[in-house]
């Protein structure tokens, strides 16, 4: 979300925040959850993010 700074963080606040949203959510050991699937594709994104966020600053 380049030059919107403040929404990016609000997006990854709230999926580092332990949201539920349609059955989906971060687990504690950062894996996500799809159902009773687990992925690591969204929080390497999300890791990636936070990154980008801090040197693009």
């Amino acid at each position: 979300m380049i030059g919107n700074p403040e929404e990016a963080l609000s997006y990854l606040r709230f999926f580092t925040d332990g949201n539920i949203v349609d059955n989906c959510a971060i687990t504690p050991n950062t894996m996500y959850r799809e159902g009773s699937n687990l992925a690591i594709e969204s929080p390497l994104a999300a890791a990636q993010s936070v990154l980008d966020m801090l040197v693009l600053a």
